[in-house]
């Protein structure tokens, strides 16, 4: 019986070392796999490096290996990530780099047994900038980007790795502040690490904190931007039976993003309004062109702040902004 059992376990021991042979010696390719090569979140904070422009590119890797082992990246949903540090010994600022000399060593193919054979692009161009330190004002924003003028920072000014060619109002740095952040800052300061904008949408984070402080009065409104706002027609009872009307000239930038300053309350409350912005029109803005029929018609626009809330002064326009105008043409009713 013994014998028999040490023949059936050698028999299944021989058929699993003939399976991974088989599986072994049939590779596979799997082609245009997509990945991205994105600079090493790791580097020194002055040393600013780009591809081909950006932080980030996504780049086509054609892999070789065991057909399981193919089989098993096809399932893996995770993104391939390939993070690019520049050589040491590399002291140009500007170069192409050949991607491939990376992939080589690409430890999450290389440790289940596959290999890149090719890369799309075969070369990605590098440049890498020695950021300067310097002394940098720090401003507070919103969550929509806009300065809130009415808080204290402490220090107001820090060092931070810039480009060496800034200077004046572009040695800026910036804490964002959510708003919920903002209405307690009368009771309760806010602790956050200052950030520097390199690039678009690429950040330098200060490794050291700055304290946001306000006053109870200062910090009740809080800047918004509400993108879109519902327009409204205002007319008088006179002429309003007796005109179509419609918007002849695009909004300007300052109203297709509406701004204003307001409480959190008030801001919810103006945001269900029917409509945020009132266009009033009145007969004597009406003047007739040659032909008698009316001429285009420009007007400032109104804010239709919630009644309650302008009492109170829980909301108003953004300070320092012109007043948004429209244009608009009316048309007889047939």
């Amino acid at each position: 019986m013994l014998a028999k059992t040490k023949k059936i376990l050698l028999i299944a021991m021989l058929t699993t070392l003939i399976w991974v042979w088989a599986d072994l010696s049939s590779d596979s390719m799997l082609s245009n796999k997509r990945a991205t090569l994105r600079v090493s979140p790791g580097l020194a904070k002055d040393l600013w490096v780009t591809i081909n422009g950006a932080e980030a590119v996504e780049i086509y890797l054609d892999i070789k290996g065991p057909a399981s082992r193919i089989e098993e990246l096809k399932r893996d949903n995770e993104p391939l990530e390939v993070f690019f540090s520049p050589p040491e010994e590399m002291d140009k600022q500007e170069y192409q780099y050949p991607v491939m000399s990376l992939l080589e060593k690409y430890e999450k193919l290389n440790k289940i047994g596959l290999a890149v054979q090719q890369c799309k692009p075969a070369t990605v161009e590098v440049k890498v900038e020695k950021l300067v330190t310097k002394q940098v004002k720090v401003l507070c924003v919103n969550e929509h980007n806009l300065i809130e003028d009415n808080v204290n920072i402490e220090p107001t000014f820090i060092d931070m790795p810039v480009r060496g060619y800034w200077s004046g109002d572009r040695l800026t740095a910036f804490v964002k502040l959510s708003p919920s952040q903002l209405s307690q800052l009368g009771t309760k300061p806010v602790t956050v690490a200052p950030y520097v904008e390199i690039d678009p949408q690429r950040f330098i984070y200060s490794d050291k904190s700055v304290v946001v402080t306000g006053s109870k009065e200062s910090s009740a409104k809080i800047a918004y931007a509400l993108p879109g706002p519902r327009i409204g027609f205002s007319l008088n009872p006179n002429i309003q039976d007796k005109y179509s009307i419609e918007i002849v000239q695009e909004l300007s930038d300052n109203l297709s993003t509406l701004q204003y300053m307001a409480t959190v309350n008030a801001s919810e409350a103006y945001k269900k309004s029917a409509y945020h912005i009132l266009i009033e029109i009145q007969e004597s803005d009406i003047k007739p062109d040659a032909d008698g029929k009316p001429l285009p018609i420009t007007k400032d626009i109104i804010y239709n702040f919630p009644s309650e809330s302008v009492r109170k002064g829980e909301i108003e326009p953004l300070r320092d902004k012109s007043l948004p105008s429209v244009t608009v043409q009316l048309t007889p009713k047939s």
